[in-house]
């Protein structure tokens, strides 16, 4: 009975502190901020956003950070495909590069950039660039 006990309780140890630990990878954090902006749910949001893009974003009124949500959600694509996922070899940082359609008419090509620094609680946006894909 013991043996039993004992290694039921290792094994919910092992399995629980994998769940624990697992932690999305930059692509799944990207997809989670871009859902934030679409819903403009800006306490999801910051949830994604690195310390330094978070303190620049606080440095405004709420009004402001909302309108600012909105403004990313026009110019962002409404659909995009992660083309390569890099990762640093020292696992501190991450790039994304993207194509997407949107933009401001809708239908435009786009190319994006989104990099990526890793803090104590996970992956976070750094910074995001989108801009028409050249012919």
């Amino acid at each position: 009975m013991l043996k039993r006990v004992l290694l039921i309780t290792v094994t919910l140890s092992v399995f629980g502190g994998y769940v624990a630990f697992a932690e999305d990878s930059p692509e799944q954090v990207y997809q989670k901020y871009t859902a934030a902006i679409k819903s403009k749910n800006l306490d999801e949001l910051k949830k994604y956003m690195s310390k330094k893009a978070l303190d620049e974003m606080n440095a405004e009124t709420p009004e402001i950070q909302q309108k600012m949500i909105e403004m990313i959600g026009t110019f962002m694509p409404k659909s995009y495909k992660v083309l390569e996922q890099t990762i640093s070899q020292d696992g501190k940082t991450a790039t994304l590069k993207l194509t997407g359609i949107g933009g401001m008419s809708g239908n435009d090509e786009m190319i994006g950039t989104v990099a990526m620094v890793k803090e104590d609680s996970g992956w976070k946006i750094d910074s995001e660039n989108w801009s028409n894909k050249q012919p």
